[in-house]
């Protein structure tokens, strides 16, 4: 029993130390702007009108055949109106140039996610709408 308990430990020590798991990343990945984030914030105050906006990344892979990188850029208002459906399409247009106007590392990108989120609050409830639209780079 002594000689199986020893056997047990050693094989198992064995297999923990030949599993490794690579992890593949890239520092290109993150999204930097010509005029950094802040001043990208100021050149869309210009036009827009929103409280606070969040930027970030997304990347996909389907079938492990293609790939698709992305940019998100999420618009928080607060207890406005929502936009109608032709206004929230220009606002997306302008915004879409500005970043293929401002974004460093632009062909890491395809695509940007642009995310308008109202929240209204009426007494204990709490009403919030979103719309996403999605632009080639």
């Amino acid at each position: 029993m002594k000689f199986f308990k020893t056997t047990l430990v050693l094989a198992l020590l064995f297999l923990a130390t030949n599993c490794s798991t690579k992890v593949e990343g890239s520092s290109e990945f993150h999204p930097d702007f010509k005029i950094a984030k802040s001043g990208f914030k100021k050149e869309l105050k210009k036009e827009i009108d929103f409280e606070d906006l969040s930027i970030g990344t997304y990347y996909t892979k389907k079938n492990n055949i293609t790939e698709e990188r992305g940019l998100n850029l999420t618009f928080k208002n607060a207890n406005q109106e929502v936009y109608s459906t032709n206004e929230a399409n220009k606002k997306a247009d302008f915004i879409a140039t500005q970043v293929n106007k401002y974004l460093l590392n632009l062909d890491n990108y395809d695509y940007v996610n642009i995310i308008f989120e109202n929240e209204n609050e009426e007494g204990d409830v709490k009403k919030s709408t979103r719309i996403t639209i999605k632009r080639e780079l």
